[in-house]
């Protein structure tokens, strides 16, 4: 697999249901399969959860699960990033003077 890797030991499987999950970054991430039909290829697609009723998705379905984990895992990332970003920014009125 070339391209960006997954922390692969963040991720856990579902048996019975066949999903993979993690949690990073505040989100609860989530690798699913889609199967083959005629209005689609088939393939591994994500959907991202965290705290406030917020969700990411992915915009494409992948064809191995560990192109879609570390997408997924890049999406939390630049959240956090911007999340954190946010908070280090100064507010209107605040003045070290």
């Amino acid at each position: 697999m070339s391209g960006p890797h997954p922390t692969i030991s963040a991720w856990q499987r579902e048996e019975r249901e066949g999903y993979f999950e993690a949690e990073l970054h505040d989100w609860k991430l989530r690798v699913n399969w889609s199967a083959r039909s005629k209005d689609s290829i088939g393939g591994f697609s994500w959907e991202a959860k965290r705290e406030g009723n917020k969700t990411l998705e992915s915009d494409r379905l992948f064809e191995e699960p560990e192109l879609a984990m570390a997408d997924a895992e890049h999406a939390a990332k630049l959240d956090a990033e911007k999340r954190t970003a946010e908070v280090a920014k100064p507010k209107d009125g605040d003045d070290d003077d």
